[in-house]
């Protein structure tokens, strides 16, 4: 089963979920394509104080993007894995570009934050952008993927839960 992975990461948190959830999935026999959204201009720091960002990410809801390397083929996959950081209670603006340019048919949701963040509000966020419920979201703490063991231990999760879908069995 092929699965592509897209994401975007600023700080390099969302890019070590996306890393170790790759590894473990090709680990465990599926075939795994990773492609990074970037945004045409991107976002200077301090993150939590840049004027653009706030801008793109609760008015504009999203930015030009491009990807590294090339553009997903997204009928090539079985399924898609999309990871975000969550930014003022939001998916980044790229995400959100790419959620709504692209159709997904299989969709699960990785997200990466601060603070604790509700799923259910990350799916209706999802939905909004695309039209499609996820079939897993998942938020992982930034105090989660500082911490090996516990990062590991989401991995596995994700990873469980994620191979029960694509064999059709209850989670």
């Amino acid at each position: 089963m092929r699965i592509a992975i897209v994401y975007y990461s600023r700080t390099g948190y969302t890019e070590r979920i996306v890393d170790e959830l790759g590894l473990y999935l090709k680990n465990e026999g599926f075939m795994v394509d990773v492609y990074k959204v970037i945004p045409v201009r991107e976002y200077s720091k301090p993150l939590h104080l840049n004027p653009r960002l706030i801008y793109d990410t609760l008015v504009k809801r999203g930015t030009d993007i491009r990807f590294e390397h090339s553009e997903p083929k997204l009928n090539d996959y079985s399924a898609v894995i999309v990871a975000s950081p969550i930014w003022i209670g939001m998916l980044s603006p790229p995400v959100q570009e790419f959620l709504r340019k692209y159709t997904v048919a299989r969709l699960m949701i990785v997200t990466t934050s601060i603070q604790s963040i509700r799923v259910d509000k990350i799916e209706k966020i999802v939905e909004k952008l695309c039209g499609a419920k996820p079939l897993i979201c998942v938020n992982i703490r930034d105090a989660t993927i500082r911490n090996s063991v516990k990062l590991r231990e989401a991995i596995e999760d994700i990873a469980k839960k994620f191979k029960a879908i694509v064999k059709g069995e209850d989670i």
